[in-house]
């Protein structure tokens, strides 16, 4: 009960492994990720794919403390699903060594991406030294409307925000666009 697919990750069209839900029950993405992708590959399956379920990777192990901590993707990941920091990879248990330790990431999906969503966190993030309403309203000229319409206090940090504190963002911001 199980299916290799051998592609290039990064040029395949994740909705021709369509045919693969016809036949499994699960889809999973397993892969030792190479560190210097695995944001693109990450998002690329949360943001395109309507056939992977779940995604077990290891990844360098700052890279899966960054995405289980206040994060664009982590909060992505939130709205889509859950995501785990499953266990550490020591650097000691391969041939020969890398310099750093690895971890394994375990990531479910319950539902499709919000992009308006996933557009507002990486707005957010984009500099985390300045308040959300600094980083958003050079994205959307509202930002300051919406921050006082969901009573968030425009001179946080994009950190101190919660997902449900995006989600209401993101629905003023798009409802107003529209």
């Amino acid at each position: 009960n199980i299916e290799i697919v051998f592609e290039d990750f990064l040029k395949v069209n994740l909705e021709d492994l369509i045919t693969l839900k016809d036949k499994y029950e699960k889809v999973i993405l397993v892969a030792n990720l190479p560190y210097y992708i695995t944001t693109q590959i990450i998002e690329k399956v949360l943001t395109e794919s309507k056939v992977i379920d779940e995604i077990v990777v290891m990844v360098q192990k700052e890279v899966a403390l960054k995405y289980t901590s206040e994060s664009p993707l982590m909060y992505m990941i939130e709205d889509m699903g859950k995501i785990e920091y499953m266990f550490t990879v020591s650097q000691n248990v391969f041939i020969p060594a890398p310099h750093i330790d690895s971890a394994i990431l375990k990531i479910t999906i319950n539902k499709e991406a919000n992009l308006d969503l996933y557009k507002v966190l990486n707005s957010a993030f984009k500099q985390r030294r300045k308040t959300i309403y600094n980083n958003l309203k050079q994205e959307y000229q509202n930002a300051l409307d919406v921050l006082n319409e969901n009573q968030i206090d425009q001179k946080l940090r994009c950190e101190q925000l919660t997902l449900e504190d995006y989600q209401a963002i993101t629905k003023s911001l798009y409802k107003h666009t529209i």
